[in-house]
């Protein structure tokens, strides 16, 4: 019978055991998830400022095709009325 007793008693122990293990593994992957979710927002942010950049950017680039454009057209115009000035500089 004592015999018994320390084999419950054992097993008791690694319950408890077990449970400590099981409660510091939750309390890790809990950590684990808020500095995931930190990441998730500060990652949404990062996108939202991109694309935000990315917009500016374009209509920067649409700006400057048209102020080249301009400047083409305008070359045209002064060569046909005083002759030929320069050639397309920027494809040089």
């Amino acid at each position: 019978m004592l015999n018994a007793v320390e084999i419950v008693s054992s097993f008791e122990t690694t319950l408890v055991l077990i449970q400590a293990k099981l409660d510091e593994m939750c309390k890790r992957q809990q950590c684990i998830m808020t500095k995931l979710y930190e990441l998730e927002v500060g990652t949404k942010k990062n996108t939202q400022l991109f694309n935000q950049s990315e917009s500016m950017f374009k209509a920067c680039h649409v700006g400057f095709k048209q102020v080249r454009d301009a400047c083409h057209v305008l070359r045209e115009d002064i060569s046909e009325a005083a002759g030929t000035m320069v050639s397309e500089s920027w494809l040089d």
